[in-house]
């Protein structure tokens, strides 16, 4: 130390000696040379000056190091200073670098405060130096790492990574990348919140001039510190560049499983990249799917990124795939239908263990409960696929990933493993599979792929797998960029979920969303398979046409026998079942098409009423009993009778086939078909009629009688191409109590030909039928030929739909299925039998027609049917019109009564036209009144009797009448003795009679008519019955 001390002394004075004499040199140089000089910069030129060793400047510099060597540091920077200003005079800039340098570091050392702040523009200007006038980029970067340390000590980091970049060139990748990364750092110190954009953004500079540099592992780790900045932000080609970038240097350094999870997160998510750039990550990833198979042989099912699978569109049929149509119509209706059949299989009531066998499992079904097929029968998955490429895809091999659980085993087994390859799989189930499938640019496709079980447990369906490739095109697309890679093995899983929980408090273990069973069937042991065709379906009908078709089912050879055969429609006024002769059974084929009933010649003008069975109404529909019970490999047919619709338009019949097996062994206990025809309606003719008590019958004898007019109207367009002649054949009356009898017995020799928009308009007479012969299940036909042939209507098909057509059924929705059984439709229909109004009429015209359809003229055959239920009221065959034909109802001017124009019941008084009485011994003369009521109606009603409320006139004294206006208006002068008012309820054609008593005070002529009867209908309709004048003449007892 005293060594070094005696150094910086001396150093000193020769400083300060030579620095006096080098004054005075230059003072002189300038009084001789003058003062005009030309300074340089520091760009000027390159350093040229050459000191010696004794040049007081390097002095000066020395004895600054020295200082600075010694901690100090104050010392040192008055020295560095002083250099500092001696090399810029002399334009050393290397030295003069140093000096600043240095200078820089002796304040930092000696202690930054705010007095004297970290001289920053010394250390900028030393880097400039460095890099740009002495071309040194080494000693730049010392002191660029110098300065960054005191920077970064002082807490300056932006500046810190500023400088850092400032130092980044193309001469050396290496340095550039390491500065790029220590930059990168410092932007995540920086300030209160962390630049984090700012470092990914390097971080990625940083491995790419790692990359060029050949330091793959260093470019591998900064990709992947970058990613996890900008993984998830939606800046998807930055995060496709990275993802890129990480499996290339993966692939590189033989990590192939990292390659491979890089380029599957490529193609697992919506990318916006260019279909050729789609195109060059799909080739590295199927090279690199290749790598993998190669060096790992229990990684030959991988998990692909593409196709997407949309799990919550998985359909899965059970059985074979009928018709789709039908399964995707109305699902309730459909299982609204299989509760009713179900519940009249088993004697009207919905067993406690009942569950809809579900052919069709989707997103819409309730998959709370493991489905159930049937062992040696087909389960086939439809998945929707979905290309997220702008490039086509190549699938090959695709086929269902099962595991099964055998009923009498333990073990699990599944084809999913590498050894299932021994066969036992293929034993238990068979997979079906589809040799190519391809999918282009964004493009959707449903794919359905198959499984047979052929044994009974627990099936799951655990996903598919498949070979992934390039289209040939894009073969020939991508062969200049190096080896073509070939399709490849991978697989998908299958998971779906139930909708979501409404109480979120009952979910367990997290569990927030029902369980769905879909995938989980369970195979249970043989059915029944029930399969269904039809024969002369029409595809076009007229309103009311009738067509015969034939069903034909059969049952599958080789399985148990089937039973309690069963058919329910939502709309059963819209077929039958049966032969229209019990001769014709077996004879399919005999009748014409298109002649739906038999005529034979009239015997009589006027048919006799037959009594006919009416058939049961309602959604299910029993086959006969040949054809409810069908062994394995037997068939059966039967005529299925289709009546078109009174509303034109297209319409659908849905047909669901309910049966069982005869051997109740399995856990199935029941299965459905279902089907639909689907066939158009043309106008034809339409149906108005009105009932209106016949009043003129009474004196003839029957005044129990109706007038039933009836209007036809053919709707058909003349001009059109439609346009058809109708011929009016037979009206038949369908009725529990009126027979139809014809105003007249004259017969036309021809039928009654309606043409296009003409309208014929018949009268008929309808009177009770005898309550004796009829029964609450039989119905009266009434058959009243229009032509000198006759049709047998008193049989199927007319009858069924002449009944089912009268008949107001419920929605469906409101049906209950646990009285839908033979006792209980009888109970349903004794109900709705005395519910009903009196007046229940069914009357249907019979009609024929020749229309050229597909090219030939066929002869057709229908029937239209209007439901007369009140009077008064014009009811269509058109649903929904129904008009009121009651006019309005005048005023009485003097009584103010209701005049109605019909009397539902018909009243008369019965009393004593005169009599004499002494008013002078007794003050009061009594007189017995009878007031008798017949209902003459044909429904209940409930007669009033109430006094009339009127202001009595003068009493008239003279006899007999004086004024007739006087007398039909006088109701006054006497009083009702017994209690007036009355209300009785009075069934259809029954007598009352009421007696009263009046009694008068004084001789006169008296309207004992002082009452007012109302009547109140079972539908609410309220009306007066006026009475008539009756005049009681009462006169002073004279004595003889």
């Amino acid at each position: 130390v005293p060594y070094i001390e005696e150094q910086m002394r001396i150093l000193n004075d020769q400083v300060t000696n030579k620095k006096g004499i080098h004054r005075s040199f230059m003072s002189m140089k300038k009084l001789f040379a003058g003062s005009k000089t030309i300074p340089q910069g520091p760009h000027s030129s390159v350093n040229s000056v050459v000191y010696g060793q004794d040049a007081p400047e390097l002095q000066v510099r020395r004895l600054g190091d020295l200082a600075f060597l010694f901690q100090l540091y104050e010392f040192a920077y008055q020295a560095y200073h002083s250099a500092k200003r001696d090399f810029s005079s002399d334009s050393a800039w290397l030295h003069f670098a140093g000096a600043q340098e240095m200078a820089a570091l002796a304040v930092f050392m000696a202690g930054v405060n705010a007095q004297r702040p970290f001289p920053l523009r010394y250390m900028d200007s030393a880097i400039d130096l460095y890099l740009n006038t002495c071309k040194l980029p080494q000693l730049a970067t010392r002191a660029a790492l110098l300065s960054t340390e005191c920077l970064r000590h002082l807490g300056q980091h932006s500046s810190v990574a500023a400088q850092l970049i400032r130092l980044t060139s193309e001469d050396s990748d290496l340095r550039s990348a390491l500065l790029l990364e220590q930059a990168a750092y410092c932007f995540l110190q920086a300030g209160t919140a962390p630049s984090v954009r700012k470092y990914a953004f390097h971080v990625v500079l940083a491995g790419h001039r790692y990359s060029k540099a050949g330091h793959r592992k260093h470019s591998l780790r900064a990709y992947q510190e970058a990613l996890q900045v900008y993984q998830g932000r939606n800046w998807s080609l930055a995060e496709d560049h990275i993802h890129f970038t990480i499996g290339r240097q993966s692939t590189y350094l033989k990590l192939v499983q990292g390659a491979h999870e890089a380029f599957h997160c490529l193609l697992a998510k919506h990318s916006e990249q260019s279909p050729t750039q789609q195109l060059l990550f799909l080739r590295e990833y199927l090279l690199v799917l290749k790598m993998l198979h190669e060096n790992d042989l229990a990684a030959a099912t991988v998990l692909l990124p593409v196709p997407e699978v949309h799990t919550s569109s998985t359909r899965v049929y059970l059985g074979p795939v009928a018709d789709e149509g039908a399964l995707w119509g109305d699902l309730g209706t459909w299982l609204k239908l299989e509760e009713c059949a179900a519940a009249v299989a088993n004697d009207g009531t919905l067993p406690a263990t009942f569950r809809p066998q579900l052919s069709l499992l989707s997103d819409d079904t309730d998959n709370g409960a493991r489905p159930l097929t049937v062992v040696g029968e087909p389960v086939t998955v439809e998945l929707e696929l979905r290309n997220p490429l702008q490039i086509a895809l190549q699938l090959s091999q695709v086929h269902l990933l099962w595991s099964f659980l055998p009923s009498d085993r333990e073990d699990l087994i599944s084809n999913d493993r590498a050894d299932a390859q021994d066969g036992q799989a293929a034993t238990l189930i068979d997979t079906g599979m589809l040799d190519e499938v391809l999918l282009e640019s964004e493009q959707k496709q449903r794919v359905r792929l198959t499984l047979v079980p052929h044994c009974t447990g627990d099936l799951h369906v655990t996903g598919f797998a498949y070979r992934v490739g390039l289209s040939p095109t894009q073969l020939d697309a991508t062969s200049d960029l190096g080896p073509l890679p070939s399709p490849v093995s991978g697989r998908q899983l299958l998971s779906v979920r139930g909708p979501k929980l409404k109480n979120l408090k009952t979910a367990k273990n997290g569990q927030f969303y029902s369980p769905d069973w879909r995938l989980h069937p369970t195979v249970v042991a043989a059915m029944p398979q029930l399969t269904v065709s039809f024969s002369n379906v029409p595809r076009q009908l007229l309103c009311g046409e009738v067509q015969r078709a034939v069903l034909h089912v059969s049952n599958a050879p080789n399985l148990p026998e089937l039973s309690s055969l069963l058919i329910a429609s939502p709309t059963p006024q819209l077929f039958c079942l049966g032969f229209n002769d019990p001769d014709d059974e077996g004879a399919l084929g005999s009748a014409d098409e298109g002649i739906a009933y038999r005529e034979k010649p009239l015997q009589s003008s006027r048919a006799a009423p037959v009594l006919a069975q009416r058939p049961t109404a309602n959604f299910v529909c029993s086959l006969p009993e040949a054809v409810c019970r069908i062994p394995g490999g037997g068939d059966a047919s039967v005529p299925l009778w289709i009546r078109g619709p009174d509303v034109v338009g297209r319409h659908t019949l849905r047909l669901l086939f309910y049966y069982e097996s005869a051997q109740k062994s399995s856990r199935l206990t029941h299965r459905v078909l279902y089907h639909n025809i689907h066939f158009s309606t043309l106008p034809s003719l339409a149906l108005q009629a009105s009932a209106r008590q016949s009043v003129s019958a009474v004196g003839a004898g029957s005044p129990n009688g109706l007038l039933v007019s009836l209007q036809a109207k053919n709707l058909s367009e003349a001009e059109s191409i439609g346009g058809v002649d109708l011929s009016l054949l037979q009206v038949t009356c369908v009725s529990r109590v009126w027979n139809l009898i014809p105003l007249t017995t004259h017969l036309r020799s021809g039928a009654s030909v309606v043409k296009p928009q003409e309208t014929k308009n018949l009268v008929f007479k309808a009177v009770p039928f005898s309550s004796k012969l009829s029964q609450d299940n039989t119905a009266v036909v009434s058959q009243l030929p229009l032509a000198r042939v006759q049709v047998e209507s008193t049989c199927t098909p007319c009858l069924d739909f002449c009944w089912r057509g009268s008949q107001e059924w419920p929605p469906l929705s409101q049906e209950k299925a646990s009285s839908q059984g033979d006792n209980a439709a009888m109970q349903l229909a004794a109900a709705n039998l005395e519910k009903a109004p009196s007046l229940d009429i069914t009357l249907a015209i019979l009609w024929k027609a020749a229309i050229e359809r597909d090219g030939q003229i066929k002869v057709v055959m229908g029937q239209q049917h209007v439901t007369l239920k009140d009077f008064h009221t014009l009811f269509s065959s058109v649903p929904g019109q129904k008009m009121d034909l009651r006019p309005a109802i005048p005023v009485y001017p003097t009584m103010g009564l209701a005049a109605p124009t019909f009397q539902h019941v018909r009243c008369a008084l019965v009393h004593p036209v005169q009599a004499n009485h002494d008013f002078m011994s007794s003050r009061i003369l009594v007189i017995p009144v009878s007031l008798i009521v017949h209902n003459s109606s044909f429904r209940t009603v409930t007669v009033s009797i109430e006094p009339a409320v009127r202001t009595p006139p003068a009493v008239v004294l003279s006899s007999p009448v004086t004024t007739p206006e006087l007398v039909a208006t006088d109701v006054g002068g006497f009083s009702w003795v017994t209690g007036i008012r009355r209300h009785y309820p009075m069934k259809s054609r029954e007598t009352v009679t009421f007696p009263l008593t009046a009694a008068f005070s004084m001789a006169g002529t008296y309207n004992v008519a002082a009452l007012e009867v109302s009547v109140l209908t079972d539908d609410g309709r309220l009306s007066h019955e006026p009475l008539c004048p009756s005049l009681v003449v009462v006169q002073q007892h004279r004595a003889p």
